[in-house]
């Protein structure tokens, strides 16, 4: 539920982004093929994690690839996560 109008009160404002935000141009990417190819390859993994039954029939080559590279980058982030909270452990053991 969006936050209320910090003048009115109503639960019905929308704050507006700026022209320069980040989001913009994310959700402008994500309009165009690739962001497109992006969500379907998303949609499918959530289906596959909630075992939804399928065969490879039902992803394209580049669906399959643009998967392989999201599970990719998954990983790298969740390492990163892993090491970054290796090493605040080691600062609180000092």
């Amino acid at each position: 539920m969006p936050d209320p109008c910090g003048v009115c009160g109503s639960r019905a404002y929308r704050r507006e982004r700026c022209g320069e935000c980040p989001s913009n141009r994310l959700d402008e990417a994500m309009q165009g093929a690739a962001g497109m190819l992006l969500a379907r390859a998303l949609a499918k993994r959530s289906m596959l994690q909630m075992k939804v039954s399928g065969t490879a029939d039902d992803v394209d080559a580049e669906e399959f690839l643009a998967m392989q590279v999201l599970e990719g980058e998954i990983e790298r982030y969740q390492k990163e996560l892993r090491d970054r909270e290796t090493r605040a452990a080691r600062v609180r053991v000092r």
